[in-house]
């Protein structure tokens, strides 16, 4: 059988001086150093790893299509050969991790004294989607009669052609013992880079402005039931959707395998506008009607969290009638721009999907479909009935956020973007998001959305530049579509363009805009437009922020596209930030320190797997169960523990996995093969720890991915019950 994903926690628990996070059903090597504990301290962390190595990933880029993105577009283009070449072909590094040389091809070998910094990855499923849903039932500018691009993958290039692709499927892979002239399979890795390059500037700004990154790898990776139609009910306004699009479930069958890692990369200069398919969400794309749905009773503007917030078309118990609910039109009445902003305080309810629907999506097995009927989460679980581990799958947010922010130290973006779990600890969420969930604001005033010039910030008087994120706050005119004050701003790659190329800088909209002031001379007009802009991308950093360490976090405003070759060029920091965390799953995840060998060759750990009962059964008898046991008394505490951790709170039972023992032990360290078996055949279930420092006879293939100073893993062999698995809690007991 083929391993699956697992998914494991890492537990220091009483007594525990050092802990150790491991995979099951193949080698799995652990990244965290082993750091000796006090006696009877107890710690509590969690780590999720894969059963086996990782030897494919399938990558998905949600590109925003609407207008102002060809810039955008343009950088995130230079940085893709970046991320894909790594991943096939990885740099050589020294044993103290530095660069030493870039491989001519992934077969060559690395200088004497170095080593590939990862596995080189052999099969890459590469897929574009747009952001462009559609209106959905509205009567706005975007595609009222349909769902826009639909989620489906992209393969057109920017002359108007389109590329071969998978059994026609939408997209392309790295594939390069099966590759075929034209079927977009390479196994060139250079002009895999260059075509992927031409889809990502093919995608074009030709779609709705109403921005859906969040839903469109929703409806694209996990929506059980994708619908094909939707109508509006004329009495009441209500959409409804029907349909089940067989096509894109298709396409995502074919690009989504279940043995894969995952990786999604949003790259969008606005708010995430994913506004709801049925009900009333279609009112965000209604500029001027139905009105009584575009109007909020008077307490929204004072709290949005008031139990009388509501719009007027609603009647409250216990609300006294509110005057403003008879004027013919609301102080906050919809602009075609800002469909999505500020909802409940202009319209008194919420016409968005929450966050939490696309938090749960990378978390959840069983999510809900736009119709309301809820099904299996294909992300998470194949039809195969094999589960997905949460470490096996990243988001990445290419959004309006200043670099500054984000940046480990912003006096040198080299050393690159903190991580999700450095954010959390300084702050950075907080001044980047604020209590976003309650309706609070972020602590930072650049991540604040906003009509108005916002205290603290340079205003529309100041001169050019003034400040160093945005250049300056500008004065929004009433008469205009409709605009927001910045997060920030970056000079165009390659100087000014017409202004009338993206309408940043029409009269109508905006006077004093940043955008369309010369940085020399600081005037404004011309006809040029000097800078591209973005807006704060909170709903999008409300996703990454819930989803914790499965989250990288980058800014659509590139610190600088001068120097090429720099380290903080365009989107490479976010695409390093990207392959760092990718890295940690693909060979870098080797044991920093070994552990001590018992005279007999077994290590002083116990690993506990925990399960759901079967439809609330009652647990199923260890004897049943491939290499596992009861748990016996002196593993309570450890059972206790992992019972009271997040993770095992929602299981009912909890078995010992059996560590290998005398020829057993030996096989699992010397027999390399994917399923090693005693010298009669018989199979092994359980596992083994492979250290051939100190064990001479181990194969040293087993730790051939890890760096030279971290040659021992912990290998998982065998299957406890075919497409049945369970969480793994490890714990391991040493002395000093």
């Amino acid at each position: 059988m083929t391993p699956t994903p697992s998914r494991i926690l890492r537990l220091f628990t009483t007594s525990a001086l050092l802990t150790t996070g491991l995979g099951a059903l193949g080698t799995a090597c652990l990244s965290r150093p082993i750091d000796p504990l006090e006696a009877r301290t107890t710690f509590t962390t969690q780590s999720m790893l894969p059963r086996s190595n990782i030897d494919k990933i399938d990558i998905l880029f949600v590109i925003d299509d609407s207008g102002s993105m060809g810039d955008k577009q343009s950088v995130l283009a230079q940085a893709v050969p970046d991320l894909i070449t790594t991943l096939a072909n990885p740099p050589c590094t020294a044993t103290d991790g530095s660069y030493v040389s870039s491989p001519a091809d992934p077969l060559s070998d690395c200088p004497k004294g170095s080593h590939r910094d990862f596995k080189a990855i052999h099969d890459i499923h590469l897929a574009v989607i747009s952001t462009d849903l559609g209106a959905r039932g509205g009567t706005g500018s975007c595609d009222k009669d349909g769902l826009g691009a639909g989620a489906k993958p992209l393969v057109a290039t920017p002359d108007d052609g389109t590329l071969p692709s998978v059994d026609g499927k939408g997209f392309l892979a790295w594939d390069p013992a099966g590759a075929a002239p034209g079927d977009g399979r390479y196994d060139d890795i250079q002009a895999l880079a260059k075509d992927l390059e031409k889809i990502v500037r093919g995608v074009g700004q030709a779609g709705c402005g109403l921005e859906a990154p969040l839903e469109s790898w929703y409806r694209f990776l996990v929506d059980p039931k994708p619908f094909t139609t939707v109508s509006i009910d004329k009495d009441n306004y209500r959409a409804s959707v029907a349909g089940d699009d067989t096509e894109l479930k298709a396409q995502r069958e074919a690009f989504l395998r279940p043995d894969s890692l995952v990786a999604i990369v949003m790259l969008t200069d606005e708010n995430d506008c994913s506004f709801q398919s049925t009900g009333f969400g279609h009112i965000t794309n209604t500029p001027h009607g139905p009105g009584e749905f575009l109007r909020a009773r008077s307490e929204c503007a004072v709290d949005v969290n008031d139990p009388c917030c509501a719009p007027c078309s609603q009647t409250m118990a216990n609300c006294q009638a509110d005057p403003q609910c008879q004027s013919p039109e609301s102080p906050f009445h919809q602009k075609s721009n800002l469909g999505c902003f500020d909802q409940k305080r202009r319209f008194g309810m919420d016409l968005l999907y929450p966050v939490s629907r696309y938090v749960d999506a990378l978390t959840k097995e069983e999510v809900p479909s736009s119709d309301g009927t809820t099904g299996v989460n294909r992300l998470l679980v194949s039809k195969d009935g094999l589960h997905r581990g949460l470490d096996r799958i990243f988001l990445t947010g290419i959004v309006g956020v200043p670099w500054q922010l984000i940046a480990r130290d912003p006096s040198d973006l080299g050393q690159g973007f903190q991580s999700a779990e450095e954010m959390a600890a300084t702050g950075t969420w907080d001044a980047i998001l604020g209590d976003f969930e309650n309706g609070g604001q972020a602590g930072d005033p650049h991540m604040i959305e906003s009509i108005e010039p916002r205290p603290g910030l340079a205003g529309p008087s100041t001169n050019a530049g003034s400040d160093p994120i945005v250049g300056h706050d500008y004065t929004v005119k009433a008469s205009g579509m409709g605009l927001l004050q910045h997060a920030c701003t970056f000079p165009l790659p390659g100087g000014p363009i017409p202004s009338d190329v993206t309408g940043d800088c029409d009269d109508h909209n905006s006077a004093n805009n940043p955008l369309c002031q010369d940085p020399a001379t600081g005037q404004y007009g011309g006809g040029l437009q000097y800078a591209a802009k973005a807006y704060p991308g909170l709903r999008q950093l409300a996703v990454l922020k819930g989803v914790k360490e499965q989250a990288i976090v980058g800014s659509v405003c590139p610190a600088q596209l001068d120097r090429v070759q720099d380290a903080d060029y365009g989107y490479r920091p976010a695409m390093n930030a990207l392959i760092a965390r990718l890295k940690e799953k693909l060979g870098d995840l080797c044991m920093s320190r070994p552990l001590q060998v018992e005279q007999a060759g077994s290590v002083n750990c116990v690993v506990l797997e925990g399960r759901k009962s079967p439809g609330g059964q009652s647990c199923e008898d260890p004897i049943d169960l491939e290499g596992r046991s009861g748990v016996t008394p002196e593993f309570f505490d450890a059972e206790k523990v992992a019972r009271q951790s997040p993770s095992g709170q929602d299981l009912d039972c909890f078995y010992v996995v059996n560590q290998l023992e005398k020829a057993e032990l030996l096989a699992c360290q010397q027999d390399s093969s994917d399923q090693p078996t005693l010298a009669d055949g018989t199979p092994l279930h359980g596992w083994c720890y492979v250290d051939p420092a100190q064990s001479p006879d181990a194969a040293t293939s087993l730790v051939e991915q890890c760096a030279p100073t971290r040659q021992q893993v912990l290998r998982f062999v065998g299957d406890p019950k075919d497409g049945d698995e369970g969480l793994m809690f490890i714990s391991c007991y040493q002395e000093r």
